[in-house]
């Protein structure tokens, strides 16, 4: 069987195959910075090794997180001290307002090692499913809104990203 490239003379074969590798090289790494950047971003990871050996209810916590829909809304500042209300909708699966979660609030930015602040969650009277807390929140930019908690004996972790 006759090489199709055998009939490409050598000066023009080799410098396809360099242009072709360097093409190579050059999508691979594009792509590589795209998904690296995707999801907003490397986030610094508090106390990663107490984390890394809690994994596996960790893991089933997120997974009950992603079960239901939580929706963040950050009002505007109350005043002169940056305390911005937070307001948090929680619905299961079927849409039913989620009313008896319990548990902590942490609002994180990506590039600090340690949440800003960690408060619990304080449910909205005559509001079901609506949780409502003050974060100090002097900056705009990228904040991480983890929601950890349980549902009676499930527990809860959830993370929404939300740009100010």
């Amino acid at each position: 069987m006759r090489n199709p490239f055998s009939s490409i003379p050598a000066n023009i074969r080799w410098p396809m195959f360099i242009i072709g590798l360097l093409s190579i090289s050059i999508t691979a790494s594009a792509y590589t910075f795209y998904k690296a950047h995707s999801d907003g971003g490397p986030a610094i990871v508090e106390n990663y090794y107490e984390k890394g050996k809690n994994w596996n209810a960790s893991a089933e916590a997120r997974r009950n997180g992603g079960r239901l829909d939580v929706e963040i809304r950050v009002l505007p500042a109350t005043g002169d001290n940056n305390m911005r209300p937070v307001e948090v909708t929680v619905r299961d699966s079927t849409g039913a307002t989620v009313d008896d979660l319990t548990g902590m609030i942490r609002g994180l930015r990506p590039h600090l090692a340690a949440p800003v602040a960690s408060v619990p969650l304080r449910s909205v009277d005559g509001t079901p499913g609506t949780y409502r807390q003050l974060l100090p929140m002097a900056a705009g930019g990228i904040w991480d809104f983890e929601i950890d908690g349980s549902l009676g004996e499930t527990p809860i972790q959830t993370t929404i990203r939300v740009r100010l």
